[in-house]
């Protein structure tokens, strides 16, 4: 069986990525990894971006003997992913992006940021602030809201961390996958980073919004094992 990576979203952890787990491992050897600051890599000094991020993954498959080997990255995941092609493509294979955003503004980052206020989630979302707490440790999920916060201010600034020219010198083969639902990732700059991709094409999944974890693996499986195994 070929390999594949599975790489989770802003504020996730392996956790999130479950149930892509389970789906895939009947076809595929999947592995999984967590970025600096979250899941069993969180700490209370977690500061990172896309380019520190996209470093970790390529040490990843370095330290663990993974050349070539396939990539899924959801959201925040599927930039990073994207990044560590550009950076070193001879040690990865095919990328898979799903609800990846593409293209940043003030506008839509501040939309985030206020979405990540701790203080604000614990009063009026203690759920969400729960499940923060177990997947990241109680003293370490308002340091990982602070960093992705400055991650998405940067990106925000910025406009996207990657432009036309960057994308065009990626020759890596890219599934984009997003949701039609998804209110968080348009049509228009998911099909503007296919386009400027040198290897890519996209699709999209019917009546999926934003969260992986409203996601159906199996409505997907299939369309990833088509072009992995093409």
């Amino acid at each position: 069986m070929n390999k594949i990576l599975l790489l989770h979203g802003a504020l996730g952890s392996d956790h999130q990525t479950q149930k892509m787990y389970e789906s895939l491992r009947m076809d595929h050897d999947v592995i999984r990894m967590e970025f600096q600051g979250h899941g069993n890599k969180a700490s209370d000094d977690c500061a990172f971006d896309l380019d520190i991020l996209a470093d970790q993954l390529l040490e990843f498959i370095r330290e663990h003997d993974l050349n070539g080997v396939d990539i899924f990255g959801y959201s925040m995941g599927g930039y990073v992913a994207t990044i560590a092609a550009g950076k070193q493509p001879e040690i990865i294979g095919k990328i898979i992006t799903l609800g990846t955003k593409w293209h940043w503004d003030p506008e839509s980052t501040d939309a985030e940021i206020s979405k990540l206020d701790p203080d604000i989630i614990s009063d009026k979302v203690p759920n969400f602030a729960n499940h923060l707490s177990m997947q990241h440790g109680e003293s370490n999920w308002k340091a990982l809201l602070q960093a992705t916060a400055d991650m998405m201010i940067g990106l925000g600034k910025q406009g996207r961390a990657l432009v036309d020219e960057d994308l065009n010198n990626i020759t890596t083969p890219f599934l984009v996958l997003r949701g039609e639902n998804d209110n968080m990732v348009s049509r228009e700059e998911s099909i503007w980073a296919t386009e400027c991709l040198g290897s890519a094409e996209y699709r999209e999944v019917t009546a999926q919004p934003h969260p992986l974890e409203k996601l159906d693996p199996d409505t997907v499986r299939p369309i990833i094992n088509e072009f992995l195994n093409r």
